[in-house]
């Protein structure tokens, strides 16, 4: 085996835009690639400041809202929404759910009957069927539409509908879907002391076997969700009844009156289940269960319409459902008209297994690891894990390594994640691979490697349009693995974030998103202020890329609005080909947890290392008079061009952290400039440690006022240039100081734009901890921070 190589020239890395008929990226501008923050509006208007604040219309509608609010009925569900409401609209006696079961035990037999006799349709009698121990399953079945339209389900156990093992399947609706056993308990908080808070629980919830530890979801008297960040509820035991005590945490939300969903991690298990089989049409099921559909294991050509996880009119239920994951290998995906509704986890997860190179054995052999083996005809993609180069090649031969092998690939694994404070995550390595190529490579160890063609290589494109998706503690969408991806004409509302295109959180999620369009949805933030809602995020978390290096491909977002946001709308880190234009963004003025993030997340649109880009056409609008810096950062990019974006602010640029060192931080830089004597930045690596103060304009400095933190005699120097990344001169030098609490430094003015704040070693401490409450700059008795 593994002889007789194959020896080719290595695929060129040429890509060119073709996705959805955009041929040509425009050229212009090319900003500074050396790090720096770029200007926010480069060759375009110059941004409106002192904006009045009755000229902002915050949340004004648009015809993509205004479609889908009708077609949804979202105003109508929260006018009508009340906690008091029972938790099922209908309920019936023994004797019809005697006769509900028995029903639906008939239609299931006459379902199966339908498939073995290989008919090419079954009809559904309109009518209430009750499944006691589960519901429809189409298992090895071709060529079979099952109609239920106008039927009504109520699942005592299990899921609605399993396809597996199936080839060009369609089910039809319209119908209903419920549950006589929620996977979650809904309640009012009635009482708080301290953590604890005392929940009253109405009838039709178990409220008896709730989880020791959980996931929960708060929401205001309307049904509206102020606070979806995967919080937990822990430790519930009952007083009375219908009442529980149970820890939820100091979350703001956290108020008495607010109803609260907390996941039982039990019930009934899911509204959709498909397994093996291709060619799957759903069309028009409303369900109420909780439980969302998920899609595994060997799946392509897939069309779900008008599928709604939503809770049930007329009840006290919010909770609603999500999609799962989407581990799709081939065809085509196609969601159209769907709702997902409050829940706990991410939303539609579309994703492949990837694998790691541990070993170059030869030019054109390389020992791989991970989760899953790629098969003869795949194309690997492989790409270096700092410099995101990628090469190509085609598997010609596979076999798999010994266990031991495997087990020292693991522990070699575990401890270089840990040598680069990556998340590590047991279980990720359980096989390893060797692998034949077709032509020869030149790789490094713990390189990605993604299959990309090929057998099994996902889906040729992911569509999703006119959908509607709400109240999500996690991603409604995470895009991995589509060759193509289009999201068009939806509606998202108080969500935690939106979208996620790259690797998501976790480097073993994955391919990457490529030839991804974003355009013409609507993303609502109102009337949530306790979260980061309404991000775009275009990234590789936990790679160490170098700056500047690039590995997603294509990235559009063109006529969305964003509205009352208070992160990024648009996020793009490492990527190749980007177009930002035509958006209208409104960035709020609250921020979670009181805007303890860094400088990137409180602006409009962020790039970093982003090659080939176009951000033009943009009308944004920042609304936070407390922190306001430029709408557009950009760093690390190259050929990348930003004008005639409309910006206007509540109040004039106030000072920013434009850059730092790198290390570990307990408290973000951000402080330094919050005016806040009870935050600081806190650095745990040790020095020195710097940060970079862009005070947007070259300004006169005439006096230095720090505020030293846990009582030592921090020793620091103060330079300032009018360029980012050189020229600096010293101001202030206090590298021997040894007082600490407020130390102050006037001197003749000194004009600049850019003040640079390095800690340099602390007197009579040699402990690796660095804690500076704030950092006053200031000119002629004025300071010129705004919070100062």
């Amino acid at each position: 085996m593994f002889e007789n190589p194959i020896r080719s020239s290595k695929n060129p890395d040429n890509w060119i835009l073709l996705f959805f008929g955009l041929l040509v990226l425009p050229l212009g501008i090319y900003l500074n690639p050396s790090g720096a923050f770029a200007d926010s509006n480069p060759g375009g208007a110059a941004p409106q400041e002192g904006l009045k604040s009755e000229e902002v219309h915050v949340g004004a509608p648009d015809s993509v809202m205004k479609e889908m609010e009708a077609r949804f009925g979202v105003q109508a569900f929260h006018r009508n929404y009340s906690f008091d409401n029972p938790t099922y609209a209908v309920t019936y006696g023994s004797e019809e759910e005697a006769a509900q079961r028995k029903a639906g035990a008939i239609l299931l037999d006459e379902i199966q009957a339908a498939i073995d006799r290989g008919d090419a349709s079954y009809t559904a009698e309109p009518g209430f069927y009750r499944f006691a121990e589960g519901g429809i399953r189409i298992d090895n079945a071709e060529n079979f539409t099952l109609n239920i339209a106008n039927c009504d389900f109520m699942m005592e156990a299990g899921g609605f509908l399993g396809i597996e093992n199936s080839k060009n399947i369609t089910v039809k609706g319209p119908c209903t879907v419920d549950s006589t056993d929620l996977t979650y308990v809904h309640g009012r908080i009635e009482a708080l002391d301290e953590d604890l808070a005392t929940v009253y629980v109405p009838q039709g919830y178990a409220i008896s076997d709730l989880a020791e530890k959980g996931h929960r979801l708060i929401f205001d008297s309307q049904g509206r969700g102020i606070e979806q960040h995967q919080s937990k509820y822990s430790n519930p035991s009952l007083v009375g009844d219908r009442s529980v005590q149970v820890s939820l945490g100091r979350g703001k939300a956290v108020q008495v009156g607010n109803i609260i969903v907390m996941d039982r991690n039990k019930g009934v298990s899911s509204t959709l289940r498909v397994r093996s089989s291709y060619g799957i049409t759903v069309d028009g099921i409303d369900s109420y269960v909780g439980g969302g559909w998920d899609v595994r294991k060997g799946v392509g050509d897939l069309t779900f319409r008008n599928i709604r996880l939503r809770p049930a009119p007329g009840t006290n239920r919010i909770h609603g459902g999500s999609a799962g994951q989407f581990l799709v290998t081939e065809g085509f995906v196609l969601i159209d008209g769907c709702e997902f509704g409050a829940h706990t986890d991410d939303g539609i997860n579309l994703m492949l297994k990837v694998n790691s190179v541990y070993q170059q054995i030869k030019p054109d052999v390389i020992l791989i690891t991970g989760r899953t083996s790629p098969k003869i005809g795949n194309t690997l993609t492989i790409r270096d894990y700092e410099t995101g180069e990628k090469q190509s090649a085609v598997v010609s031969e596979i076999a798999e390594a010994p266990g031991e092998m495997t087990d020292q690939i693991e522990a070699q694994w575990r401890v270089f994640c840990e040598s680069q404070d990556n998340n590590y995550r047991d279980g990720w390595i359980n096989k390893s691979f060797y692998v034949k190529l077709k032509s020869p490579v030149e790789v490094s160890q713990w390189s990605w490697v993604f299959t990309t063609a090929g057998p099994a290589s996902g889906p040729d494109s992911f569509v999703v349009r006119n959908s509607y998706f709400h109240d999500a503690s996690a991603e409604p969408i995470t895009l991995k693995a589509a060759k193509r991806t289009l999201i068009e004409n939806c509606l998202f509302i108080r969500n935690r974030d939106e979208l996620h295109a790259g690797s998501h959180f976790y480097w073993w999620e994955g391919p990457l998103a490529h030839n991804v369009t974003i355009r013409k949805n609507v993303f609502r933030a109102i009337p949530m202020k306790l979260q980061d809602v309404g991000v775009l995020r275009f990234a590789v978390p936990e790679w160490n890329l170098n700056d500047g290096a690039t590995v997603l491909v294509n990235i559009i977002v063109e006529n969305n609005s964003f509205y009352g946001i208070n992160t990024p709308a648009v996020s793009a880190n490492h990527v190749h080909n980007l177009v930002v234009r035509d958006n209208y963004i409104e960035l709020s003025e609250s921020y979670y947890n009181g805007g303890s993030r860094s400088t990137a997340g409180q602006c409009a649109i962020y790039l970093d290392s982003v090659s080939n880009g176009s951000v033009t056409g943009n009308v944004i609008k920042m609304l936070d008079p407390e922190r306001q810096i430029p709408a557009i950062l950009a760093k690390h990019v190259s050929a990348t061009e930003i004008r005639d974006n409309e910006i206007s602010h509540l109040g004039p640029l106030a000072p920013y952290i434009t850059d730092h060192s790198e290390g570990s931080f307990k408290d973000p830089p951000l402080y330094l400039l919050d005016g806040d004597y009870s935050t600081s930045w806190t650095v745990t690596s040790g020095y020195p440690a710097w940060v970079i103060v862009d005070l947007n304009t070259p300004s006169p400095i005439d006096v230095i006022k720090v505020t030293l933190g846990s009582n030592r005699a921090y020793q620091y120097k103060v330079e300032t240039s009018n360029m980012v990344d050189a020229g600096y001169e010293t101001i202030v030098d206090q590298t021997k100081n040894r007082s600490h609490g407020v130390v102050s430094d006037s001197f003749d003015p000194v004009t600049a734009r850019y003040v640079k704040f390095t800690v340099t070693g602390a007197d009579g401490y040699g402990g690796p901890w660095i804690h500076i409450k704030e950092l006053g700059i200031g000119a002629a008795g004025k300071s010129i921070n705004l919070k100062e």
